[in-house]
């Protein structure tokens, strides 16, 4: 049998997790660009579209898109350093590094990598991993006194906070157009970035939990919807 179309496994995972309830049918490229535009995915919409009219307007909400998230002051970017060496957080049983990857157009991406020390609990099932995207005003670096922190020292997890363009220590300028892609790009990094933090392996044995807060479910949903 013939494999699915782009289109057609989006949806059907889209319906998975009930935010499609009822079935499409004859999935073509132009419904791949409904269900990416959906996703907040502007760009790949752009890209699958292969109608010359919706593409123009396509097109003209890229363009749009910039004096409309700052007129709603969609992001609210803060700046952050980003530090040299390792530091440990909860009682010493959870280490933090900071770190960068870089975006399909070579913006760097801040993000902090949260994992449990030699000093945390040692849990008798593997570990997962999780990686979490903030609100339009969440900074990365302000994790190691939020609650995960004590989530990490258990040892049940290693988390992963990403940061958007312009936050943290990030370049580059926040925008709804290059979400989705820096979310994937994000992920392709991820087993590289495991690695040189000496961490997990890939695919790791635990649960791998993609969180969104806010805009940030953006990232999580259409992530998960495409791996």
């Amino acid at each position: 049998p013939s494999q699915p179309s782009e289109a057609a496994t989006l949806t059907q995972r889209l319906r998975l997790c009930g935010r499609l309830p009822a079935p499409s049918t004859d999935a073509d490229s132009d419904d791949e660009a409904a269900l990416r535009t959906y996703l907040g995915d502007y760009q790949g919409a752009l890209r699958a579209c292969s109608d010359s009219g919706l593409q123009a307007a396509l097109a003209e909400l890229v363009a749009a898109l910039p004096a409309a998230e700052r007129r709603s002051m969609a992001f609210v970017p803060r700046k952050g350093q980003r530090r040299p060496e390792p530091m440990l957080v909860a009682g010493g049983a959870a280490k933090v590094e900071h770190g960068v990857i870089r975006a399909r157009d070579g913006v760097e991406l801040g993000y902090m990598y949260m994992a449990p020390s030699e000093d945390s609990a040692k849990p008798s099932s593997p570990p997962g991993i999780l990686v979490r995207w903030g609100g339009n005003a969440e900074l990365a670096a302000a994790e190691p006194s939020s609650p995960f922190s004590g989530f990490v020292a258990s040892g049940s997890f290693h988390a992963i906070f990403v940061d958007y363009r312009g936050y943290g220590w990030s370049t580059g300028q926040p925008s709804l157009t290059c979400l989705h892609d820096d979310a994937a790009a994000f992920f392709e990094a991820l087993p590289r970035l495991l690695r040189e933090h000496g961490a997990l392996a890939w695919p790791p044995s635990g649960p791998l939990v993609l969180l969104g807060r806010s805009i940030g479910s953006l990232c999580a949903l259409g992530t998960a919807v495409q791996h």
